[in-house]
């Protein structure tokens, strides 16, 4: 008998075995998010490296106003998803105009961040604190099925966005994985020059199937950023 013949294993497949069906994650409980390539979409920018063919990060067919996913590189002209999960944080970075790229920490609060600084003594006229609004959400694919928890960043100009995309989920009631949202982009404008901003838009409500897929994926993302296997909030 070859030693391959002779290996203990399950030939890879999308459907775990039944006697690791109900296993616990043990093994995982230092690994966080920090720590895994959480798949982001991203809205692309002139400036984005995927547009720009001499970076290693260029994606064929790359434009101003596509969504971009980190992990597989897809892009997507509109997205519909199930919104999970919000958290923001307070990025602290060194200003450009520094000449010094430096990361200073992520907080919970921007109080935290600031007495961060304080104590390492850190001029604050030589930082940014980064307001973040975090959306974990599950992406769905051309059918409505669940494809794979991503994770949506907005900052800057697109934290109104953010605010009122909380608003409108509170204002439906019952769990926030209720509604499927789609999301598009649209062009924004200031003083400042043009860019591709977001667009959302409430498109109905989950069907059982799909809730029950969100509120797992839901549990799995609050326990995941706890850092541990605690029970999930119901």
């Amino acid at each position: 008998m070859s030693k391959k013949e002779m290996m203990p294993f399950i030939p890879a497949s999308d459907t775990m075995p039944a006697h690791l069906a109900n296993s616990q994650g043990l093994g995982n409980e230092n690994v966080s998010t920090d720590d895994m390539s959480v798949p982001r979409i991203n809205i692309l920018q002139a400036l984005s490296p995927q547009l720009d063919e001499d970076r290693q990060e260029y994606v064929k067919g790359a434009k101003v106003g596509l969504f971009h996913n980190s992990v597989t590189n897809d892009l997507y002209e509109s997205i519909y998803v199930v919104n999970l999960y919000y958290e923001k944080d307070f990025a602290v970075f060194n200003k450009r105009s520094t000449g010094v790229k430096q990361f200073h920490g992520k907080f919970s609060t921007r109080a935290e961040a600031e007495e961060s600084l304080r104590e390492k003594g850190v001029d604050f006229n030589t930082v940014d604190i980064v307001e973040t609004g975090n959306h974990y959400c599950l992406l769905l694919d051309e059918q409505g099925n669940p494809e794979a928890p991503v994770l949506i960043s907005l900052s800057s100009t697109k934290l109104r966005i953010s605010d009122n995309w909380n608003t409108d989920i509170r204002l439906l009631g019952g769990d926030r994985f209720g509604s499927v949202w789609e999301l598009t982009t649209k062009k924004a404008s200031n003083s400042k020059g043009t860019w591709a901003t977001l667009g959302v838009k409430h498109m109905g409500w989950a069907s059982k199937d799909l809730h029950e897929s969100a509120k797992e994926s839901y549990e799995a993302v609050v326990i995941t950023l706890k850092g541990g296997h605690q029970e999930a909030a119901a």
